[in-house]
């Protein structure tokens, strides 16, 4: 995933998890198996998806809606952003804060919704695409000039592109 002689981030191997990585993709895989093995129905989705118009009478879903995803590739590819660059984003900041920052970046995508709605109508939403997409953020402003591979381009781009 990572390929440079500089600024690297301090990682053994490139397949070892973090503490606060691999809890969140333990409980990401487990909310989805009970997805489709006990928690089958449309029921599930209503009352675990984040939707601005009923927030307020179901708090819980600013929280629930970044475990639950709508289909295989949809947990696979937010699982592995988190896989690649949490470990790094983690070793940085350090457990708390990153568990922090994780969970503040997935109420931020809720909160977000809210100003989208001002204008068009939001539909319920699930997954942990916003929390997700700040880890690779955060990777991205600690080491923008690291070289990483992105499917299916061929070659090594910088990370901050």
């Amino acid at each position: 995933m990572y390929t440079s002689d500089w600024d690297e981030p301090n990682r053994g191997s490139p397949l070892s998890l973090t503490p606060w990585v691999r809890r969140l993709l333990v409980a990401n895989a487990v909310v989805y198996l009970l997805q489709l093995t006990v928690f089958m129905g449309a029921w599930f989705g209503e009352t675990f998806a984040f939707s601005p118009s009923t927030a307020l009478s179901q708090p819980w879903t600013f929280v629930s809606y970044m475990f639950v995803h709508t289909g295989f590739l949809h947990i696979a590819f937010n699982m592995l952003m988190l896989f690649f660059f949490g470990p790094a984003v983690e070793e940085r900041m350090g457990g708390t804060n990153f568990v922090r920052y994780y969970m503040l970046c997935g109420l931020g995508g809720a909160a977000f919704s809210f100003l989208i709605n001002a204008v068009i109508p939001v539909r319920p939403f699930v997954g942990a695409s916003a929390a997700v997409f700040g880890v690779a953020l955060a990777f991205a402003i600690h080491w923008p000039n690291l070289r990483i591979y992105i499917f299916p381009i061929p070659v090594a781009i910088k990370a901050k592109w």
